[in-house]
């Protein structure tokens, strides 16, 4: 880990700017407190704990919380507080987002797709992106019911109606189902899904394991040292096993007529282009092809006056595809990668041991080199500065058990046909380099990847000062139908 490392040796080294024409707000990392869960785990007549009776419905448009509360141990156990933890549910009838949904459709749904009995075995459980209901059956099985949300304060979501749900979850549910047949890694079981609203609940949902334990975000301070070793070295490992499943092409997975299918990268949101997202034949092709989404996207917003600026920055970024490709791999191999592994998807149990992997909406198949990284919760002492105030213990955390990360995946990868050590060792800032490249917020990292290019983190900004003038600038900014302003064309001022 000597190479690229040291060039980051101390955290203020690697720079983060905000980017000089628009805003980056960081998005708050919220915490959480452990509650006892009440005795009424049991169901009554209707398959419902007690406390599901009467007439009033409960309005549930305000309550959010961690997804991850979804995996805590029930039956008298501890589990992750949520919001939902200071209301009593007081009718089997809860009004979701002005829509009533009656709990007992979830439990019979559950039951007959089963064909067992079941029961509310704890309180729903509010996501960025779903609503979570847990079903207990009579042989103590546990399934959870995804009911996906139709708004959300703070994270915007997709309407039902429109291809890039169904895409999404099409996606995750593929990509799950390959996972669990391919490999032996802990993920959720699928039982059953619709996204049409032509059901019982009438809206889209998915009936699926509840994997045993607690995410490893919110217990970390319960292991020991022993504990966690351990659970690093089975992250780093499932990391590797992850990489065997070899695609001949980037794209996601999809299911048709039973045959796993190699589709085009999805679009991040709504208004994203969507005519050139693959599946690409080499890593040089998807980077471009990303950048080049990216920058009409920037083109489209003219009424933007610092928009001439913002596609230039892009187009520098962008320049600095070939010094972060590795001739040895941009071709192959390209592999199912979760991106987001890490510890808000871990489950772990009481013993340290990981007992299930959740999160999979964004999973693709990506370069070798997108996949074979420290998790960002494992370099948080690399990050900038401004990402990290007032982290000091997952600094802490992230120098002590880094090691053991690396040297798990390094003996792991030891028959690989890839150097694993070397693609660790340049997989911090490979990472920051694709991140920008895909998004506008994230070119907030230009200046760190400029300095470790080419040593100089302010020679992007003074670069991207006289491009501004220049002729290939204002050549692009006609092709595109934006406006460079005043000075970028000969004879104005």
């Amino acid at each position: 880990m000597k190479r690229f490392r040291s060039l980051l040796s101390s955290p203020s080294q690697l720079k983060s700017s905000q980017a000089p024409d628009q805003d980056n707000n960081p998005v708050p990392v919220s915490s959480t407190t452990e509650v006892d869960v009440p005795q009424h785990q049991r169901s009554t007549t209707l398959g419902l704990p007690e406390q599901v009776s009467g007439s009033t419905p409960l309005s549930c448009d305000v309550l959010t919380g961690a997804l991850e509360t979804q995996v805590s141990q029930a039956n008298g156990l501890k589990h992750t507080k949520s919001t939902l933890e200071k209301h009593e549910i007081k009718s089997n009838v809860v009004i979701l987002q002005e829509q009533e949904i009656d709990l007992t459709s979830i439990v019979k749904l559950a039951g007959d797709v089963r064909g067992m009995r079941c029961s509310l075995s704890r309180r729903p459980v509010f996501g960025d992106h779903d609503w979570i209901i847990f079903v207990l059956f009579q042989d103590n099985v546990e399934w959870i019911a995804r009911i996906p949300l139709r708004s959300h304060r703070r994270q915007p979501q997709l309407p039902f109606d429109s291809t890039l749900f169904k895409d999404r979850y099409e996606c995750m549910i593929a990509t799950v189902e390959y996972v669990a047949t391919h490999t032996t890694l802990p993920v959720p079981r699928i039982h059953r899904y619709d996204f049409t609203s032509d059901n019982i609940l009438l809206r889209p949902y998915i009936l699926m394991d509840c994997l045993p334990g607690k995410p490893l975000s919110s217990c970390i301070d319960s292991l020991n040292d022993t504990q966690i070793r351990g659970v690093v070295r089975q992250w780093a490992q499932y990391t590797m096993n992850l990489s065997s499943l070899q695609f001949p092409r980037i794209g996601t997975l999809r299911e048709q007529n039973d045959t796993f299918v190699i589709e085009p990268l999805l679009p991040q949101s709504l208004d994203d282009p969507t005519d050139n997202l693959g599946p690409f034949g080499s890593v040089a092709d998807y980077l471009f092809a990303m950048s080049d989404t990216k920058k009409r996207k920037i083109a489209s917003q003219n009424t933007n006056p610092h928009t001439y600026g913002n596609f230039l920055r892009s187009s520098l970024l962008e320049s600095l595809i070939p010094f972060f490709l590795v001739p040895d791999y941009l071709n192959s191999p390209f592999v199912l990668s979760h991106r987001n592994f890490d510890m808000q998807s871990i489950l772990v149990d009481t013993s340290g041991r990981l007992t299930g992997i959740l999160s999979w909406q964004n999973a693709a198949i990506l370069p070798i080199q997108s996949h074979i990284r420290v998790p960002d919760s494992l370099n948080t002492e690399f990050m900038p500065p401004s990402e990290i105030t007032h982290q000091s213990a997952r600094i802490r955390f992230s120098h002590r058990f880094r090691p053991y990360f690396e040297k798990a995946m390094i003996q792991a990868g030891s028959h690989s046909k890839w150097n694993t050590e070397e693609l660790i060792d340049r997989s911090l800032m490979f990472v920051l380099f694709e991140r920008a490249i895909l998004r506008a917020n994230d070119e907030r990292y230009l200046p760190a990847l400029w300095e470790h290019i080419f040593g100089n983190a302010d020679g992007a900004e003074e670069f991207r000062a006289a491009m501004k003038t220049g002729d290939w600038g204002v050549a692009m900014a006609d092709r595109l139908g934006i406006d460079p302003g005043p000075g970028a064309r000969p004879g104005t001022s």
